[in-house]
């Protein structure tokens, strides 16, 4: 018996009700007869006319329709072969992407490139496998009521204005901190990476929430080293960069090594792209570690392995993968960004979000955008301009910057 002739008979037992309770696309099909049928099934769907055999059989051949007919029991067993011909479908898929996968492996593509493609394909068969639940409003409200007696806890960063203005850095959401070369934003970064991590956040279980993956594709290893203990031991920055410590900084850094504990990776690889980072990631979680926040500095060095695309495009590109990316590992991804070079001519004034437009469509797909700005006249003053804020207010705060320990407080 062919599963798919068995669910066009119970489609024609059943008639239009039947169709609609099935959720089936017509390129889901193998044998292209089947396929034409269930697209006239949709049209006849559509026009809100008759779907039965007579009717039917106008445009297609009587027999081929009573031996589909004949195929099936009830029309009640509809949803249960359609099951059976959606899960062949996405098998095809699998092989047919398996196929490409093997092809480009062995074409003039760089891995990167190849896991790319390999991701977006996973991505697009996940996506065509998912049924959306028709859930009514009774029954939402109490999923939603039950949900308030929750204590709803997101990743605390230890800078308390910030944390608090934003209460906190959402599961899902894209940070984006955007500033002029030289203004802060490494410094911020690292130390918005180093605070998550150290600010476990306790859950039911009593267990911490788990790592943060701090990706530089700027900066070495050993800067970002000499940034982080100057930021968390007070060790002046210029001192660690000259190697210019004493016995008694070196005691320091040794006796207060635990604060540096293991719940942050730095990961320094350059031209890395989307495939690399979301790799990356999924390593850590494969050695049993959650994890808790991404944090990429910067966004404008991811690398674009489609070649021929213009920075616009392959930003907009970007910034829409690491929004997805975010809900897919469900954590917060934190993107530092360049402002345009506009701004070098207006640097006395506050950047807008518009200053952030070469980066494609950054503004529509991040959640929070927070822009960094310093002045001649107050170097040590740090001025972040929270100008959007999806899930709250937006507000202008304002730190001390300690560039001598590489820190804002």
């Amino acid at each position: 018996m062919s599963i798919e002739q068995a669910l066009v008979g119970a489609v024609l037992l059943g008639g239009a009700r039947t169709f609609d309770d099935v959720e089936l696309a017509a390129g889901d099909f193998h044998e292209p007869l089947n396929e034409k049928i269930w697209l006239e099934f949709q049209k006849r769907a559509m026009a809100n006319e008759p779907i039965d055999l007579i009717s039917m059989g106008d445009k297609f051949p009587t027999d081929y329709l009573a031996k589909c007919t004949s195929q099936c029991p009830t029309a009640s067993t509809a949803v249960f072969y359609a099951g059976k011909v959606r899960e062949a479908a996405l098998k095809r898929r699998l092989q047919q992407t398996g196929t490409m996968l093997v092809e480009e492996a062995v074409s003039d593509l760089s891995a990167d490139q190849v896991l790319e493609s390999a991701y977006r394909q996973l991505d697009l068969l996940q996506l065509t496998t998912v049924t959306d639940e028709v859930e009514y409003l009774p029954a939402v409200l109490r999923t939603y009521r039950a949900s308030l007696d929750e204590v709803q806890i997101n990743a605390s960063s230890g800078v308390g204005k910030l944390d608090q203005l934003l209460n906190g850095f959402r599961k899902g959401g894209l940070y984006v901190i955007g500033a002029r070369p030289g203004v802060g934003k490494t410094v911020v970064g690292l130390q918005l990476a180093f605070g998550l991590a150290r600010n476990a956040t306790a859950l039911p279980s009593g267990e911490t929430s788990g790592a943060v993956a701090f990706y530089s594709l700027e900066m070495s290893r050993r800067e970002l080293m000499n940034r982080l203990v100057s930021q968390v031991l007070s060790i002046p920055m210029d001192s660690l960069d000259r190697g210019l410590i004493g016995v008694v900084e070196k005691n320091r850094i040794d006796s207060r090594a635990s604060e540096l504990h293991n719940l942050l990776t730095i990961n320094d690889r350059g031209n890395q792209s989307l495939a690399s980072i979301r790799n990356f990631a999924r390593s850590i979680k494969r050695q049993g570690v959650p994890l808790k926040a991404l944090v990429i500095d910067y966004l404008g060095l991811i690398a674009d392995v489609q070649l021929g695309r213009n920075r616009y495009e392959a930003m907009t590109m970007v910034t829409g993968a690491l929004k997805a990316l975010a809900k897919d590992l469900d954590l917060p991804i934190i993107v530092l960004a360049q402002l345009n070079r506009n701004v070098e001519g207006a640097k006395e004034s506050m950047p807008k979000m518009s200053d952030l437009r070469d980066s494609g469509s950054i503004e529509q797909d991040a959640d929070v955008v927070v822009l960094l700005h310093r002045s001649k006249e107050e170097p040590g003053v740090m001025t972040m301009n929270v100008a959007k804020n999806r899930h709250g207010q937006t507000d202008v705060l304002q730190f001390a910057f300690e560039g001598h320990y590489s820190r804002i407080k």
